[in-house]
């Protein structure tokens, strides 16, 4: 690999002299800023070079200008052998070390100067690669390296403001961020954290990234992909796989009149429209959500109550009130509508109970805090719950459209299995009794992958279709006996 090549640098060299004359031979530490103001007009592309031959030799290391941010100090390191070097530092430590120490002497950073500048060492490590792939522009490079080193350091997430960036750059990429826009969200590289002053985030590897700093290959993510932050995911329109709805005739009504309100509303109307749903689970609360925002052209911004709920006092009313706050400035600034759903949304919508412990008080002040901003609310939000009998009264006048979604009937139940195609693995005797039974679209569905699954839509295995149809409650014991395709 290109980053297994050898530098030669000699010791005789004008600049390690100078480095050791300034330092004292190692005593005392030299500003990277003082050397380069030095170096003679035409020549600072030969002396970077030269630094970072010294550098990957062991001659030279640095450390941070505690009094000067932008600036790094240069050691000496009298007699080190390269060899000790590079076993004390691995080479994902020293890549970001060059990286930083490449910024600080750059007036105009770019990655193919930093490449040209490293002798091409780094250029076909698999983080460098993706980022030539996927077009990562330099600011979002900076943003991923001090993240990787923040996580190999133990610091992370890492702040932004702590990156050595320049301020305005500083505020474009911060922006970038909060928008969930950006090759470093849509190719899920970082995860981003919102501190509660609502500007100042956070940035940790993901997943995907810890691949890249073994240098291994990782796919590139279509950009369509959901993205995950802090609070919430958002997810565009365009990533949403569409779906035959089977709803109850009723269900389905309401389902599109809800359509036509939001795609009358427009992304700045201030109506407010919101929406309850409720049933047992497997009815298809979510995916109605899913569907109305592929008809309407609309992203889905969907809540995370686990990160939402806190167990510090007053933090989750504050996450709330960030994460309605992100709705609102997603919104003001997309070009198309965007929904808020709330899933589940009796972990923090029940009833409100009598003041007995303080953990009671602390409940009632995280519902009182979602009453008011739903109150204020001016976009589109959809709540689902399987436990609608434990919503507080107080939330039901919070929302437009109240829609009830229950266990298909029998008609719906024919559709849904005619658009399993499970027929042809059933026979028609069969057929007619699972369409008596009682049971929700999730249920089938399991059948339908347990059949794929296990290679019987090949081949198939009557019992054992039978068995997949007992588990999940399509058929009943009594309807077992002559199951023969």
């Amino acid at each position: 690999m290109k980053h297994e090549r050898k530098y030669q640098a000699k010791d005789e060299h004008p600049l390690l002299e100078t480095i050791k004359n300034k330092t004292a031979n190692g005593k005392n530490t030299f500003s990277v800023r003082e050397l380069m103001k030095g170096t003679e007009p035409g020549k600072e592309t030969e002396t970077l070079k030269m630094l970072f031959r010294l550098f990957a030799d062991g001659k030279i290391t640095t450390t941070e200008n505690k009094r000067d941010r932008e600036d790094m100090l240069i050691i000496y390191e009298e007699d080190n052998d390269r060899a000790m070097y590079l076993e004390r530092l691995d080479f994902i430590r020293t890549m970001t070390e060059h990286f930083f120490f490449y910024i600080s002497i750059t007036q105009k950073p770019s990655l193919a100067h930093f490449h040209e500048t490293t002798d091409m060492i780094y250029s076909d490590h698999a983080l460098f690669k993706f980022a030539e792939d996927t077009g990562l522009d330099f600011a979002e490079c900076n943003v991923l390296i001090h993240s990787v080193n923040g996580f190999i350091r133990g610091i992370h997430p890492v702040c932004i403001s702590d990156m050595k960036m320049p301020a305005a750059e500083m505020a474009g990429i911060s922006e970038r961020l909060m928008d969930m826009s950006g090759i470093l969200l849509q190719q899920d590289l970082i995860r981003i954290h919102t501190d509660p002053d609502g500007i100042s985030i956070r940035a940790g590897v993901s997943q995907r990234t810890l691949k890249l700093i073994q240098n291994n290959d990782i796919p590139v993510l279509k950009i369509s992909k959901k993205i995950s932050s802090g609070l919430y995911s958002f997810r565009p329109y365009s990533s949403i796989k569409p779906v035959c709805l089977r709803y109850n005739k009723n269900t389905y009504k309401t389902f599109e009149h809800v359509c036509k309100a939001v795609s009358l509303s427009g992304r700045n109307h201030d109506a407010g429209i919101s929406i309850l749903l409720y049933g047992p689970s497997g009815t298809g609360k979510t995916e109605f959500a899913f569907q109305l925002a592929l008809k309407t052209g609309s992203s889905i911004m969907q809540l995370d109550f686990s990160r939402i709920q806190s167990k510090w006092v007053g933090e989750t009313e504050k996450n709330l009130k960030r994460a309605f706050g992100e709705y609102e400035r997603i919104r003001e600034k997309s070009e198309e509508n965007v929904i808020m759903l709330i899933n589940e949304c009796d972990a923090v919508m029940n009833r409100r109970v009598s003041v007995n412990t303080s953990n009671d008080v602390f409940a009632n002040h995280a519902q009182a805090q979602l009453l008011e901003l739903l109150e204020e609310f001016r976009g589109i939000v959809i709540a689902t719950t399987n436990m609608y009998v434990n919503i507080d009264n107080a939330f039901h006048r919070r929302f437009l459209f109240r829609c009830h979604i229950g266990l298909p009937d029998k008609e719906t139940r024919k559709l849904l299995l005619n658009d399993s195609g499970i027929k042809q693995y059933t026979g028609n005797e069969i057929f007619s009794r699972i369409c008596e039974n009682n049971w929700n679209a999730a249920q089938l569905k399991n059948v339908m992958q347990k059949i794929v699954q296990t290679g019987m839509s090949e081949h198939t295995d009557s019992e054992m279709i039978a068995e997949f149809l007992l588990e999940e409650g399509l058929l009943s014991s009594r309807s077992r006996l002559g199951f023969i395709k």
